[in-house]
């Protein structure tokens, strides 16, 4: 059994702060990929709606998930995000995988 946790993450940009976005999702990308349970963190642009990212994050356990949300950067991410996403235009879902 895995104990593995995935977090998909879909933010839709407003209109004139995608590369905004994009530019600081990138750098969230590089300080996560350094923490010790993070397997994988990747960025995805939707090829139907350019605004369209969607963060795919896998983490060793539940744990390594905790960690890194309650990291600075991430605290820090999740205080200026209302700036460039509209509340109503995120989602995130948490899964396990199936062995």
């Amino acid at each position: 059994m895995t104990d593995k946790i995935i977090c998909i993450a879909n933010l839709i940009a407003k209109t004139d702060k995608k590369e905004q976005l994009k530019k600081i999702l990138d750098n969230l990308v590089h300080l996560t990929r350094k923490e010790i349970g993070c397997i994988s963190y990747t960025l995805n642009e939707s090829l139907n709606n350019p605004n369209l990212i969607t963060v795919i994050e896998v983490f060793k356990d539940l744990a390594s998930f905790e960690f890194h949300n309650n990291s600075q950067y991430i605290m820090d991410f999740k205080a200026i995000v209302g700036d460039l996403v509209n509340p109503d235009q995120i989602s995130i879902s948490l899964y396990k995988e199936i062995d």
